[in-house]
């Protein structure tokens, strides 16, 4: 092209970029809506305003890292992945699920404007499966020119982005302006990170040739205490140049469904190269096996680690055996690498990004943990149970479970994923320990009672005193400080992920139902005199945040056991209300009133008070007395 933008894009981790599949069309010169993957030589250029002196214009270079665009759907999947070929001094932003009615912020997207600049909109909901309708706070639908689409909509006053601005068009005309849901981003963005055995990564360098993936098996072995994938594929060098090294990658997330709480566990536990124990062979006619170099990292983080394989091998200082894969040669490759069990969760998932006549995957467990598997395929249109049966069969002490899509008489399709999930009914951390959950909770950092910050002095016991009205707008009078937003938006935002950090610290030690009744946490708890609080559904997956919160109205008042993180061992009788509305701020210091019920609105309630200095055990139904967490199972049903 002659250098001038075609569209706009946003970093979302290091090296990668989002942008629409129609700007790098554009870019490369190619029909807008042209569905065919551009070569993996082809570059794209990148301008980042941003960074560097007022006069200086910061370019990189990019090739592409993944392709999303189908037949029939290309307004819905027009997205594409860049790797840039040299770090930027920019940090990536955060992709986060979208409400109806929140508000965003874009660059560009508003009529008669003849610079950039910000515009603001609302979000108003879904019109596909894919996309988002944002609408202007004052005019209605938005109009734009084209040039802008790529860039994020972000909320206001964070990092956080609920899609990519999609708007279409030739020459000068405008269009209607769309949103690509963040749900259609992450999995592309996440790519190989949600593909445990790694998938084929292009080279970065256009001589570099080009690998495809024809069959592809991998097996994944438990023995109780440490993972063993071994991931065997047979490969194609389907360009003109010999090829000498294969991109390969690993990537972890402990809690899949928790984005969060993953990326928290992944920095206290880091990946390494040394720890994972990788091995690699290129294997030849009548099983002959060369060990493949690999050792030269390309990219670590704490939850990835992308490694060359090099098709040679040191044999000494002054020599090396050297294989390279020739044009049109046929090759297969085998590597394998371990993780505790601590560190891999319990899935795993294949995605295909290339054309791939045979996928398979065996997992391979000790019987004596009475394993239970599932599958799923999931694709841009969504999530269904795998088109044929797992096969389940034991094999002495072992049960593995099968599956291929051969069993469905067509090869996998291109941009669907292939996910397994597990779950053992003799986990051994599934039975529930110790004696004292109280000594449990302090151990991963939860304030116990006592404690000034909480409010009341002393350890629990079955008859504390309860609160009078007195006693509590003494209390208040302590309240932890309110947050001045959105001037401490990075406060408030360090108080949030140190929450999230320590009540999955207690979700994963409390074994009891897998942690479903841990429900909330205040800052009080952690030892921060903030006033923050997390909440959630029992069981659920995604917390409530609330900062500032002031209780306006509440009705339906119905009584129940509750518990606390802080005096673990005990449980009370509490009368809560059924409804509750909640007046509280966000990051940018906007004013927001929810309603919250049943559950919510008892967990709502209870971090509340944390703020105001008292616990639940002052405030339970007058004439009852708290009893043992052994007792209270003995005679109702953990809620939850």
């Amino acid at each position: 092209m002659n250098g001038d933008r075609v569209g706009l894009g946003f970093l979302v981790a290091d090296r990668l970029l989002l942008t629409c599949a129609h700007v790098v069309n554009a870019a490369l010169g190619r029909e807008l809506r042209s569905l065919d993957r551009p070569s993996s030589g082809a570059s794209v250029y990148l301008r980042f305003p941003f960074i560097g002196a007022a006069n200086e214009q910061t370019e990189r270079r990019s090739v592409l890292a993944d392709w999303l665009p189908v037949a029939d759907a290309f307004d819905q999947t027009d997205v594409a992945l860049l790797h840039l070929a040299e770090h930027v001094e920019a940090d990536p932003l955060r992709l986060v699920e979208f409400h109806e009615r929140v508000e965003v912020q874009m660059m560009g997207p508003a009529p008669n404007r003849a610079h950039d600049g910000y515009a603001s909109g609302v979000v108003m909901g879904s019109t596909d499966k894919a996309r988002l309708q944002v609408d202007e706070q004052v005019r209605g639908v938005f109009r734009a020119r084209p040039g802008f689409s790529g860039g994020p909509a972000w909320r206001p006053g964070t990092r956080d982005v609920v899609g990519m601005l999609q708007s279409v068009g030739r020459g000068d005309s405008a269009v209607d302006v769309y949103v690509i849901n963040s749900s259609i981003l992450t999995p592309i963005v996440q790519g190989s990170g949600m593909d445990r055995s790694t998938q084929l990564v292009r080279e970065p360098s256009p001589d570099a040739g080009e690998l495809v993936v024809e069959k592809d098996h991998a097996t994944l072995r438990f023995d109780g205490e440490v993972y063993t994938l071994t991931q065997r594929r047979l490969l194609l060098n389907a360009s003109s140049q010999p090829v000498t090294q294969y991109l390969m990658r690993i990537h972890v997330e402990r809690f899949p469904y928790d984005p969060i709480r993953s990326h928290l566990f992944h920095l206290d536990n880091p990946l390494n190269l040394a720890s994972v124990n990788l091995k690699a062979w290129s294997i030849f006619e009548n099983n002959r096996r060369e060990t493949m170099r690999a050792e030269r990292l390309f990219k670590q983080d704490p939850a990835t680690l992308e490694v060359w394989l090099e098709f040679h091998n040191r044999i000494s200082e002054n020599f090396s055996t050297e294989f390279p894969v020739y044009s049109g040669e046929r090759r297969w490759i085998e590597y394998s690498y371990q993780m505790p069990d601590f560190q891999w969760g319990p899935w795993f998932q294949r995605n295909v990004r290339l054309k791939t006549e045979v996928l398979s995957v065996e997992l391979d467990f000790p019987l004596s943990l009475r394993p239970e598997c599932r599958g799923r395929e999931i694709s841009v249109y969504g999530d269904q149970p795998l088109p044929t049966p797992i096969v389940r069969r034991e094999a002495g002490d072992r049960i593995l479970f099968d599956w291929s899509t051969n069993s469905t008489g067509s090869s996998p399709r291109v941009n669907h994923r292939y996910r397994f999930d597990w779950y053992f009914k003799n986990d051994r951390r599934t039975a529930e320990s110790p004696e004292s959950l109280s000594e449990l909770m302090q151990e991963v950092g939860i304030v116990q009672r006592g404690d000034p910050i909480l409010g009341p002095s002393g350890k629990a016991s079955a008859e504390p005193p309860l609160l009078t009205p007195a006693m509590l707008a003494e209390r208040r009078l302590r309240a932890s400080t309110q947050f001045d937003l959105p001037g401490e938006a990075d406060a408030a935002r360090w108080v949030i992920d140190s929450l999230y950090a320590a009540i999955h610290r207690a979700i994963e030690r409390y074994t009891y139902q897998r942690g479903r009744g841990i429900t909330g946490i205040a800052a009080p708890q952690i030892g921060i005199d903030r006033a923050a609080v997390i909440v959630r559904e029992p069981g659920a997956t995604k917390f409530v945040e609330l900062l500032n919160p002031r209780v306006l109205r509440v009705a339906d008042e119905t009584q129940n056991y509750e518990g606390c993180l802080s005096m673990f061992d005990w449980r009370g009788i509490v009368a809560r209300p059924n409804f509750v509305e909640v007046e509280y701020e966000d990051l940018a210091g906007i004013r927001r009133i929810t309603q919250f019920s049943q559950n919510m609105a008892r967990s709502v309630m209870h971090e509340i008070d944390h703020l105001n200095k008292a616990l639940f055990d002052e405030v339970r139904v007058p004439g009852t007395r708290l009893i043992p967490v052994d007792e209270y199972r003995s005679v109702t049903r953990e809620k939850g």
